[in-house]
């Protein structure tokens, strides 16, 4: 599909905090409780970096259009690992992450 007829983005300032308080209300005699618990603990992370990282560089339309025109996805998995915004931000976020509170199986 060329293009979408429709897309609502996210708002990153609320997107993740809204999402840590859904897991922790989800996780209330979950099952699976002490992993929604630490998912919420990542979201928590991600809302932290969007306020304290800068915003990421968008990829521009001109690439997008490009790799549409040849079937590819607008982003390369080899391009995301490549960008040293990547690098940092997947830093800083395990540097915020209580990993200790992970369930053994995460």
């Amino acid at each position: 599909m060329a293009e979408a007829p429709f897309v609502r983005l996210s708002n990153p300032a609320t997107l993740f905090g809204t999402r840590a308080r859904w897991l922790r209300e989800l996780a209330q005699g979950h099952v699976l409780s002490e992993y929604l618990h630490f998912l919420a603990t990542v979201a928590d992370a991600q809302a932290a970096a969007v306020q304290a990282l800068p915003p990421p560089v968008p990829v521009s339309s001109a690439q997008v259009a490009l790799r549409a025109e040849h079937g590819f996805p607008p982003v390369a998995a080899d391009q995301v690992r490549a960008n040293p915004d990547f690098a940092a931000t997947l830093a800083w976020l395990l540097d915020h992450i209580e990993l200790g509170a992970a369930p053994d199986a995460a």
